[in-house]
């Protein structure tokens, strides 16, 4: 059988991508990588915080949740790309050039691991029906603290310092992204309960 793009929202699980045309694959790792985008933009800054408060970390969730771990990495590869291309992708519209001396690079290439493994865990979670949203919710959360990994050490690697460190880099960022990752569990247990 082959599904048209739009069917996304009514198959059980990520093998519904592998019967798409290629075109259509392209069509959709554009449609989530311009998602990641806007999400990037949407953001606040403190004036004592270096490191901006954006939805990235949502939109990863969103994407490893939707796409699954291979075409959900394939999004975040592609937006990583495009910024070291010089492509305005990232927050405020900054590129990699921007980004390479900030505290900000370490998180940006943390989401390559925590897509990986937040697609990974949704596809067991599917495999065996165990979706619910605490499993989704622990599955984000593991996978949020990949980012934040990547980011602290980053932070640490330029500061030399633990808790310059974790003032910057971790403790602003507890609370909104719990929420994010409450957010992307309903999303996706929403999506996933419906189909069972």
């Amino acid at each position: 059988m082959k599904y048209r793009i739009w069917d996304l929202l009514y198959v059980k699980d990520f093998s519904f991508i592998s019967e798409l045309s290629i075109f259509q694959k392209i069509l959709l790792i554009i449609f989530f990588n311009v998602i990641l985008i806007l999400f990037s933009q949407i953001k606040l800054y403190l004036p004592f915080l270096p490191v901006p408060f954006t939805l990235q970390t949502l939109a990863i969730l969103l994407i490893g949740g939707v796409l699954g771990y291979k075409y959900g990495v394939l999004v975040v590869v592609l937006y990583i790309l495009q910024g070291i291309l010089g492509f305005p992708v990232f927050a405020n519209f900054s590129n990699f050039s921007n980004v390479i001396g900030s505290y900000s690079l370490g998180y940006i290439i943390g989401f390559i691991p925590a897509t990986f493994i937040f697609g990974l865990s949704i596809s067991y979670l599917i495999k065996h029906n165990k979706i619910n949203f605490i499993n989704v919710f622990l599955a984000g959360f593991i996978s949020i603290l990949l980012v934040f990994l990547f980011g602290l050490m980053w932070i640490f690697y330029l500061t030399k310092n633990i808790f310059i460190t974790l003032f910057y880099g971790l403790y602003p960022f507890v609370f909104t992204d719990i929420i994010k990752i409450i957010v992307a569990s309903l999303v996706i247990n929403k999506l996933y309960k419906n189909k069972q």
